[in-house]
């Protein structure tokens, strides 16, 4: 496979609104080494996984800020590799599910064409736990 060319570089910064160079990454699992002065959810050593903002990629990276609001506390017994494939796939089912598709506890779902992230790993068994009738 060839990399890239200068001519096709330059070509698919025309095409987007991107500053290059772009440091990919859109999901993330991490310690916390420092916080904002305000921010009172997380302290240094914490583990956490997020998924920044959509101008803001770059989790490819040694370190990143983002704000408080978009991370959560790592789930406990999870690696952090498996914390880090959570953020977009389970954000992208949630919203199929509840927001797109006003799924209710209850309700039954068709699932076609279970692969990738939010079908085979993400949406089967939350499905089944969201949309369970209550007791």
């Amino acid at each position: 496979m060839r990399g890239i060319g200068i001519k096709q570089y330059g070509g698919i910064q025309q095409l987007t609104e991107i500053e290059l160079p772009l440091i990919l990454g859109l999901d993330a699992a991490s310690t916390v080494t420092a916080v904002g002065t305000n921010v009172q959810d997380f302290q240094i050593g914490d583990d956490v996984f997020f998924r920044p903002e959509l101008e803001r990629e770059g989790t490819y990276t040694d370190e990143i800020v983002v704000p408080a609001n978009i991370v959560a506390l790592m789930p406990r017994g999870l690696s952090y590799a498996e914390a880090a494939s959570l953020p977009l796939v389970g954000l992208t089912v949630w919203q199929a599910l509840v927001e797109v598709g006003k799924v209710q506890a209850g309700a039954k779902v068709l699932m076609l064409g279970e692969s990738g992230g939010p079908g085979f790993d993400f949406s089967t068994e939350p499905a089944a736990v969201f949309m369970k009738k209550p007791a």
